[in-house]
């Protein structure tokens, strides 16, 4: 093979292994994590993950599970 035709052949690999990436990737967005709109409700749950959230939902927008409430927060008055 002449300089020219081993050029032309490298290019054309090149162009195909481009290509074929340009195809997986055509599309597909990365993953966007979920928006939570949580009030902030002092209810502390503490999770599986050994991690105390401030509520179940900011728990659930962390992914956290096996979430259990705690003694800890409040503010809602004495329990009969």
């Amino acid at each position: 093979m002449s300089r020219w035709t081993r050029g032309i052949v490298v290019v054309l690999c090149l162009a195909a292994v481009l290509a074929g990436a340009s195809a997986v990737f055509a599309g597909k967005k990365p993953p966007t994590p979920p928006i939570c709109d949580c009030y902030p409700i002092d209810a502390p749950v503490i999770c599986s993950n050994g991690v105390t959230y401030l509520n179940q939902c900011v728990a659930t927008c962390a992914g956290a599970t096996g979430c259990v409430p705690t003694d800890g927060g409040g503010g809602g008055g004495p329990q009969p």
